[in-house]
This record gives structure tokens, C-alpha cells and sequence, in this order.
């Protein structure tokens, strides 16, 4: 008995310890930002300046800032162009975060539910309203549709043209009708969720442009990028995973895959432009929870609205004024987390669902968060700290693949910071190992390969991975050597072979 007490002794004491220490190292890293960060000149307008947001996160409206310019490697490599715009056929959505007033508050002044109305989990529950009641909000800033030609895209909502940013706030989030009486809205958070509104028309005329060049869309790809990743870093990784996937399709017989690419900027970083790497580096460390918060937020609210507002309304629609089309989502690290979230958040939604349809493939890249959100607490267990909110996955969309990679050590490392086997890392495989855990996930370890062309092996490979609703976990180890490696051709074959087997 007193051997099991000392055990447990030095068994708190070791997590006592652990806890301190993550304080004390928060502290110290946070007086690094301030002081690196007070001496940084005023870079961005006034009134971006007025409602703190980060020059670096909307640079599509300027990009004459210098917080906006190309680094050294990437002007070498002539890619500047791939961090300015999107390449390909899409639309970029810019957002930021800022102070609320009044009662932007409310859960209903953001367009969800009580929690109290919904099936959520008591912890579930009690998340949501956490990060709601945040005393900042994440918001869509503005919209730009590619490619930018006169007449044919451009920036088509900009919230820094309205000086008025203090107006009233509803506590009640109006109906999509309503909307179109806002001319405009009340307050920076509406203007922002009528563009949104509107968004919906303007992928729609998009995809009867499309059919009416007898060039249809064959996908609409909504992605998302994770944390201490800016809007021009952003833009390129986009733009270069696209860039992969249309030549891996070409080289693989499918010349006539022709996505459509909604992609997202978020404010995921602190400190993004301060100009050490001390600072720079103490953001992006202390940050981390705080931005996880926010890549949830995102997900309860904005890209709920996103995919199954618009998205999944323009699938059920398709096939009359415009062709058929598959939807796909792709995120990557927290980007993942954003996507996943807002996958299972459509019944937090106030307006009532359309008739549902579900996702063709949801693909997670070294994705940061819990393996156990997919995990249904077991009869003997009333609820686990995540509460199962992904466990429903059969319902939502036709197939989830999360990748991982043994040589990924950024997501093993954030078990330092909040204690989570993330799917994306070793030790979030090794959790769904687990005999009682391991129901809902089925298991392929991808192969090596070279260029845009798959090799028998990747396509035998490929063709094997279970058709049903599991969530297959790929192991990309053999090709994957860090949390950022995504960029390459290895990628796009990997991504190709998931489209092609799972949303063609």
C-alpha cells in the first residue's frame, strides 16, 4: 500500500510539474512577443488598425504592404505569382477576427442554436458556447473569385470599404430573405454573412459558364490550410496541391478533371509578421490552444455555412442548369480540424436543412485533432473529454481518409501543449490501435512512387482501400518526411488516387 501511495506520489508530482512547467514557458514566450511585437511600425490601414486585424491575412486587398512580400527562396524559385493569387478557377475566402460588441455575443447573433436545442454532448455543449462567447469573433472579411480578369472575378466583398465597423448588433441572425432587405447590413459581422449569402449565385453562375463552354466542373474542392499559415502561404500551398492533382489526373488518363477550388485564409498565427525569430517563434508556441479554439470556431460557424449552405445546396441542385458535380474537401494539419468540424456542425445551423445530400470525400492531411472524435464513447463510459462529435461519420459524407505519417513531429509534440493524440501523428495511430477503438478505422500503408504517374504498386494500392465507411487511416510514411512535406508530386498522386476511387 505505501508503495502504490509513492507511486501515485511521484505520479502527480510529475504532472503538477509538467503543468508548471508549460506556464512558465507560456509566460516567458508571450513577454517575447509583446516586446518584439510593440516595436513594429504601422503597417496597415487605419481601419484595420481600429479593429486589430493583421495585415499579413488580408493582403489580397493590398498587396503593396510589405508585410505582403515574397520570401527570399520563394522569389528564387520564380513562385511569387503562386503566394499573390489563385491559379486556378476559384474563390479565396478572407477571415478575420476581431472584438465584439453587444449582442454578437448571443449564439443566435451568429446563426446556431442553443446548445440546449441541439443532441450535443454536455462537453460538446459546453465547448461551443466557450467559444462563442469568445470576446472576439472570427468573420469574413472579404472575397475574391479567380481568375481576376475584368468582368470575371475580382474582389467581390471588402469589408474595410465600409467606415462603419460599431454599428448595432442583432441578437437574432436573420433569415437568408431578410438578408436581401440589408443594404447594408447592420454591423460588420452581417455584411460579412450576407457576401456569404451570396455566394452561393456566384458559384452557380460559375458552373452554367462551365457547362455553357462545354467545359463543366467536374469537383468543387474546399480547402483549408492550418496554423502559422498566413494568406500568402495560403495561396501557394493551393495553388501548388492543385497544380499536382490536374497533372497527376492528366498523366492518369483524365484530362477533363477541372476543379473548382474554394479556399479559405484564417488569422492562425500571432506575431506572423513580427521581424526576429524569437518573437516569431514564441507566437507561433504560445498560440497554439488559442488557434485550435479558433480553427473550431471556424467550423461551428463560417465553413458550416460554406458547406452545407451552399455547397451541398448546389449538389442537391445540380444536373438541370449545370452539370453534376462531385464535392470534396481537403485540409490539411489544423486546416483538418476546420473541415471536420464544420462536416458534422450543420444541425447547429438555425435555418432548417435542406433535403441532405452528403460529402463525396473528406480527406484530412496530418490532421491536428483528437483521433477520439471519431470515437462513439462506449456503453460503460457516459462520455469522454472529446464526446464522440465525429462518430456519426457514416452519415455525413461517402468516405473520410485521414492521413498520418510516423515521420510527422509536430503533431506528437502538441500532446506538450494540450495533451491530444492527434490523427495526423504516430501516437494517434497507435491510439486507434486500441482494440476497443479501433472499429471505426481500417488501415493501408501507402507506397513509394515517382512523377505525376502512378505505379502498379501505387495502383494496386489505391484500389484497395476499403470502400465502405470506415475511416481509413494512410499511413504515408514512405513518402511523407515532416508535418509540411504536401507539396510535392507524392501528394497529388496520393490525392488523385483518393478522387479517383471515391469522387469520379
Amino acid at each position: 500500500m505505501n508503495q502504490l501511495n509513492i507511486n501515485k506520489y511521484h505520479k502527480n508530482f510529475f504532472f503538477v510539474t509538467i503543468l508548471f512547467t508549460r506556464k512558465v514557458f507560456s509566460i516567458i514566450l508571450l513577454i517575447g512577443i509583446l516586446s518584439a511585437c510593440a516595436s513594429k511600425g504601422n503597417e496597415i490601414s487605419d481601419l484595420a488598425e481600429k479593429i486589430g486585424t493583421d495585415s499579413i491575412y488580408h493582403c489580397a486587398l493590398n498587396w503593396e504592404d510589405k508585410d505582403c512580400e515574397c520570401p527570399e527562396d520563394i522569389e528564387k524559385n520564380g513562385e511569387c505569382s503562386l503566394r499573390s493569387e489563385l491559379q486556378y478557377d476559384g474563390i479565396l475566402l478572407g477571415i478575420e477576427k476581431s472584438d465584439k460588441v453587444g449582442a454578437c455575443h448571443a449564439l443566435k447573433g451568429n446563426g446556431l442554436r442553443e446548445p440546449s436545442d441541439t443532441t450535443l454532448s454536455s462537453n460538446n455543449k459546453s465547448h461551443l458556447k466557450k467559444l462563442i462567447n469568445d470576446k472576439k469573433s472570427m468573420y469574413l472579411s472579404h472575397a475574391v473569385e479567380y481568375p481576376s480578369k475584368k468582368n470575371d472575378g475580382g474582389i467581390f466583398y471588402n469589408s474595410y470599404e465600409y467606415i462603419n465597423i460599431d454599428d448595432k448588433c442583432t441578437g437574432d441572425y436573420p433569415n437568408r430573405e431578410s438578408f436581401n432587405d440589408m443594404n447594408p447590413p447592420t454591423n460588420l459581422y452581417l455584411r460579412g454573412e450576407k457576401a456569404l449569402w451570396g455566394l452561393k449565385k456566384r458559384i452557380k453562375t460559375r458552373l452554367k459558364n462551365g457547362r455553357n463552354e462545354d467545359s463543366p466542373y467536374t469537383h468543387i474542392i474546399l480547402m483549408s490550410m492550418g496554423w502559422h499559415n498566413d494568406q500568402p502561404e495560403s495561396l501557394y500551398r493551393y495553388n501548388k496541391i492543385t497544380e499536382h492533382l490536374i497533372e497527376t489526373a492528366t498523366a492518369n488518363n483524365r484530362p477533363n478533371f477541372k476543379p473548382f477550388i474554394i479556399g479559405i485564409s484564417w488569422p492562425s498565427a500571432w506575431c506572423s509578421a513580427c521581424y526576429n525569430w524569437f518573437s516569431e517563434l514564441a507566437g507561433h508556441i504560445v498560440s497554439y490552444v488559442n488557434k485550435a479554439n479558433d480553427a473550431d470556431e471556424i467550423g461551428y460557424t463560417l465553413l458550416n455555412r460554406v458547406l452545407n449552405r451552399v455547397l451541398l445546396e448546389l449538389k442537391q441542385e445540380a444536373g438541370v442548369e449545370y452539370d453534376e458535380f462531385k464535392l470534396v474537401t481537403i485540409g490539411h494539419s489544423m486546416g483538418a480540424r476546420i473541415v471536420t468540424r464544420a462536416v458534422f456542425s450543420e444541425p447547429l445551423l438555425v435555418e432548417n436543412p435542406s433535403e441532405k445530400t452528403k460529402i463525396d470525400l473528406v480527406i484530412g492531411i496530418q490532421g491536428a485533432f483528437s483521433v477520439n472524435r471519431f470515437i462513439k464513447p462506449s456503453p460503460s463510459v457516459s462520455e469522454t473529454r472529446e464526446g464522440g462529435p465525429y462518430s456519426d461519420y457514416d452519415k455525413m459524407a461517402n468516405k473520410f481518409i485521414m492521413t498520418w505519417s510516423s515521420q510527422d513531429k509536430a503533431n506528437p509534440v502538441s500532446r506538450f501543449l494540450n495533451g491530444s493524440k492527434h490523427i495526423g501523428g504516430y501516437p494517434g495511430y497507435e491510439e486507434t490501435q486500441k482494440v476497443k477503438k479501433s472499429y471505426p478505422f481500417t488501415y493501408t500503408n501507402w507506397p513509394t512512387g515517382k512523377g505525376y504517374t502512378l505505379s502498379t504498386h501505387e495502383q494496386e494500392t489505391c484500389f484497395n482501400i476499403p470502400k465502405d465507411h470506415s475511416v481509413s487511416m494512410i499511413n504515408m510514411s514512405s513518402v511523407v518526411d515532416d508535418h509540411n512535406d504536401i507539396l510535392d508530386e507524392d501528394m497529388g498522386r496520393f490525392l488523385w488516387c483518393a478522387i479517383s476511387q471515391f469522387a469520379t
